[in-house]
């Protein structure tokens, strides 16, 4: 069997280097923390899915995104985030989604 492009085959990435997507990442489990630690617990629950869904080693969060969690306290992180994430060798970036109309 011959791996085709943007593929996976046997859990191997194919010669594709970069990938990217937009999702929406549920945050309402970050509710269950404690009120003073819910904005952190969003922050962890973003990057644990991430590596869950890209089997990257490394993510890294742009300030858009911090400063969207953080807009509303601590205490209050929303309980949904759309954003984009770009895949650049086994680093992950997530962003927001740029806005082309």
């Amino acid at each position: 069997m011959e791996a085709h492009e943007g593929k996976t085959l046997g859990g191997i990435m194919s010669k594709e280097k970069e990938k990217m997507e937009i999702i929406t990442l549920n945050l309402s489990g970050a509710f269950k923390a404690p009120s003073r630690q819910r904005t952190e617990s969003a922050m962890r629950s973003i990057r644990a899915a991430v590596l869950k869904r890209f089997k990257v080693s490394e993510v890294k969060v742009d300030s858009q995104i911090n400063e969207a969690l953080w807009r509303r306290s601590r205490s209050f992180p929303p309980r949904a985030l759309t954003v984009q994430i770009r895949v650049e060798d086994d680093v992950a970036y997530v962003e927001r989604p740029s806005e082309q109309d």
